[in-house]
């Protein structure tokens, strides 16, 4: 059971981080959704991003992002899902945009070498 202490802690920690977040999730949808639209048969309907205070990023002193890449319900997003070449094409695409990101973020100053 989270506190309202606890949740005003992340609540603040969390917006310290939305924009940044917000930008990493934004391109990591698009790259899903190309991904996605190249392989899968029938098309794609994307989703979007959605912002909210999930659980499983409470605490996160970072940009967080929590990503869905199908549904297993779905029997064409399963079995897409099912094959390793495609979860390779998924998490790949995902590394580079992650990758991506984590260049256009500016160092902070712990980052720095000293004497600089």
């Amino acid at each position: 059971r989270v506190s309202e202490l606890q949740l005003a802690m992340v609540g603040l920690s969390m917006r310290l981080h939305t924009e940044e977040s917000e930008a990493i999730a934004t391109g990591l949808q698009r790259s899903m959704v190309d991904v996605a639209q190249r392989y899968r048969k029938g098309g794609v309907r994307n989703l979007g991003v959605k912002s909210s205070l999930f659980y499983v990023l409470f605490g996160a002193r970072m940009p967080a992002v929590l990503t869905e890449l199908g549904f297993i319900t779905n029997p064409a997003d399963a079995e897409l899902l099912s094959q390793r070449w495609y979860r390779r094409k998924l998490a790949t695409s995902m590394a580079r945009t992650i990758r991506e990101a984590l260049s256009l973020t500016k160092p902070t100053n712990s980052l720095k070498p000293k004497g600089n």
